[in-house]
Order: structure tokens, then sequence, then C-alpha cells
């Protein structure tokens, strides 16, 4: 059965996925609720490129969300001056 395209297309959607990954990165991976569907059992992969911005994978079997966010590092400082 094929599931129609699902994206993180709001703020409020993106928060929540947010939300997630830090979940996520706080160590607990049991029962992480999709950000589009609340099913448990979403799975993220860490695809960051840093130091500039980190990439995160969503997959939901439930809905068949298959998304990556990037989320900004902080500013970057340089060693040359203006």
């Amino acid at each position: 059965m094929a599931f129609p395209e699902k994206k993180i297309a709001t703020q409020a959607l993106a928060n929540q996925a947010m939300a997630t990954v830090r979940t996520w990165q706080s160590g607990r991976t049991d029962g992480l609720e999709c950000p589009i569907c609340s099913a448990p059992g979403v799975i993220i992969t860490d695809r960051s490129a840093r130091p500039h911005m980190s990439w995160f994978i969503f997959n939901c079997a439930a809905c068949g969300l298959d998304e990556a966010l990037a989320i900004p590092s902080g500013s970057h400082a340089t060693d040359h001056e203006s």
C-alpha cells in the first residue's frame, strides 16, 4: 500500500520534530512519537554535516513519513577580523 507523501511542513510540526530529536538525543529511543501522526516507533537517523547544520531523517511506518529536518547550528565564529 502506498502512503501519501508526508512532510514536516509547518512550524508546529517542526517544533514537535525538534522536541522528538532532543528526546532521542537524551538516549530515549523506545516509543518515540511521529511528529505527523503521533504513532510510537518513529526512527530517527542523524545525517549531520557539522559544524554548520544538523540533519535528522525521520521514518514512520505508520504514516509513511520519510523526511529530513535541518537544524542550523549556532552562529559560526571566525578568527578573521572585519
